[in-house]
């Protein structure tokens, strides 16, 4: 009986820390939603491109921050290219968090690294002009890094 209780209460645990992780992640996909050009697909002059758009932004986001998920390694550099390069006009772009993002692909220890990842982070990176905005950049690559290492 003991241990059915142990069991329940692990499985409770288990279950608070999936729902905190999910809860976290949906958060910051609320603000990564933003990034979009047109968030409200509803009122976009073309709702069936703005659509796709989303999708393959959500779904960059959720192989970016989802370690279960088919592809963080893929997600994580998408993600970086599109807040640097802005994805042909449909994502603002986001120097700080384009390096914060590349830095967590070659942080996050992906085997499929390859030096247009090294590449891109000093890119991005070397993009920034001042000291405050580098700093935010690693501040928000280690922030994430510990919201990935949490899962």
């Amino acid at each position: 009986m003991r241990m059915m209780l142990v069991a329940f209460v692990a499985m409770i645990g288990a279950t608070s820390a999936a729902a905190a992780d999910s809860e976290t992640w949906g958060k910051e996909w609320s603000v990564y939603r933003l990034f979009l050009n047109e968030p409200a697909c509803g009122v976009a002059p073309d709702v069936n491109k703005c659509i796709k758009v989303l999708d393959r932004w959500r779904r960059d986001f959720m192989w970016a921050t989802d370690p279960h998920w088919r592809n963080p390694y893929a997600g994580q550099r998408n993600v970086a290219i599109c807040l640097a390069e802005g994805c042909d006009g449909e994502v603002k772009k986001n120097p700080v968090l384009a390096c914060g993002w590349s830095r967590v692909v070659l942080l996050a220890g992906h085997p499929e690294i390859v030096e247009e990842d090294f590449q891109r982070e000093r890119t991005y990176c070397g993009a920034l002009k001042t000291p405050i905005e580098k700093d935010t950049a690693t501040a928000q690559a280690q922030r994430l890094i510990r919201l990935l290492s949490s899962q």
